[in-house]
């Protein structure tokens, strides 16, 4: 089963959330295979989401298309009907008129299906960039949350070192018994 960027990323919250921590720190142990097999899950899963942005562009320029071709068959039939109607002198005129009427119809519905299928296909691109921007942001503020946290713990574990060392030096050293006594 295919898992989305967003659902990884709250599994990798979830394992931090539920990590052990570590005696007398705040610091927490978490699995490093885990933590690179969700990160590489998350490297898969985003050529799936581009690829999904790619098959919409795709499918929006073959809406474009049929909208085309749809358009030339209403010109067509179009002029054949004005065709048909040259052949006496009025009805020649009204067909003209008609035929010209029914090519700007015509004319006019391509270009509202061509902007139709412009402006769906922009909806569906903006949309996937919109997700694709939501999860670098979720994904960077997360990155910046654990760096700082691992940050914070790493100067929490100098600091303490720090403190024994000064607690060391300050107690003085047992005296040695011997067992000639």
């Amino acid at each position: 089963m295919e898992k989305s960027v967003y659902t990884l990323l709250d599994n990798l919250e979830d394992m931090m959330e539920r990590a052990k921590q570590v005696p007398l720190s705040s610091n927490v142990r978490v699995s490093k295979e885990e933590i690179f097999s969700i990160i590489e899950e998350i490297r898969l899963a985003l050529p799936q989401e581009i690829k999904q942005a790619q098959r919409i562009v795709h499918n929006s320029e073959s809406i474009i298309e049929n909208a085309h071709v749809s358009a030339q068959g209403l010109i067509n039939t179009a002029n054949e009907t004005a065709e048909k109607m040259t052949q006496e002198h009025e009805i020649t005129r009204r067909a003209q008129e008609e035929a010209e009427a029914i090519i700007n119809d015509a004319r006019n519905r391509a270009e509202d299906m061509r902007l139709g299928a412009i402006e769906y296909a922009d909806k569906m691109l903006e949309n996937t960039e919109s997700q694709i921007k939501a999860v670098l942001e979720n994904f960077s503020k997360r990155s910046t949350n654990v760096l700082n946290f691992l940050s914070d713990e790493t100067d929490a574990i100098f600091s303490e070192r720090e403190a024994l060392r000064d607690l060391a030096a300050q107690v003085p050293a047992l005296p040695y018994e011997s067992d000639e006594n």
